[in-house]
């Protein structure tokens, strides 16, 4: 049974994070479904057999260092994340405005659940848009950037690794809007994320990214996940975001 309520109709979502379990991407996608239990119109829904563009086609079982199976889980966790927030915004005409306020209202569920999938999308968008089969290395760019955020590239990877194992759900290396340069962040949950920072890369260190290939073993995912970071997309990210703030 999921413990997740439907926003409209009892408190906010409550995560499981045990999805590394067998069966992780159907019971997820049954979770997520349970938000929108009852929506019957699905605002952007693909036809059938059309190609998933967001899906990354061909990442399970190409990236050295994970299993197929584990990248493929994590891909459906990843898909019923987008289904659901499809299948919630199409309820949003039908909420009532009237049924509002701080502790237990039509519209305080909706704003809940709808922030917490927006950003399980996104950073998920973003892990694995930035994992590679190839070998690449950092690029001058970001050498840079972390020798004046920790005074090497070294330094660097030594705050990501303390943030991303002090953490329960995401760590990211940032740009700061204000000074420009990178900031190591952390958060526990989807639903939090720091105003004032533009995301280059992040991990998931949710037990579903990593507990089947790593069981106990978060400092062995992170150093797999680093070798299949894709640092020439990570210079071209700290390119883009350095020019626009110029």
């Amino acid at each position: 049974m999921s413990n997740m309520k439907d926003p409209f109709e009892g408190d906010g979502p409550d995560r499981s994070r045990r999805y590394f379990l067998a069966g992780a991407a159907a019971s997820v996608i049954t979770s997520l479904g349970s938000i929108t239990a009852g929506a019957q119109e699905h605002t952007g829904a693909k036809q059938a057999g059309a190609p998933d563009r967001e899906g990354f086609p061909g990442l399970a079982g190409a990236l050295k260092g994970f299993s197929a199976e584990l990248i493929r889980d994590h891909l459906e966790i990843y898909k019923g994340y987008r289904e659901a927030l499809k299948r919630l915004e199409a309820r949003e005409r039908r909420m009532d405005l009237a049924d509002l306020g701080p502790y237990d209202s039509s519209v305080r569920r909706f704003t809940l659940a709808r922030l917490e999938l927006v950003n399980a999308v996104r950073l998920h968008r973003l892990y694995f848009s930035f994992m590679t089969p190839a070998a690449t290395s950092p690029g001058p760019l970001f050498k840079g950037a972390a020798a004046v955020f920790s005074g090497s590239l070294d330094g660097w990877w030594v705050r990501f690794q303390a943030v991303a194992l002090s953490v329960k759900g995401w760590a990211a290396t940032v740009v700061d809007d204000y000074t420009g340069g990178i900031q190591v962040v952390g958060t526990d949950g989807d639903a939090q994320w720091p105003l004032g920072v533009t995301p280059i890369f992040c991990v998931d260190m949710k037990e579903h990214a990593y507990a089947m290939d790593f069981p106990g073993d978060p400092v062995g995912y992170l150093e797999a996940w680093r070798r299949r970071l894709d640092w020439d997309m990570v210079e071209k990210a700290i390119s883009k975001t350095v020019t626009e703030k110029r």
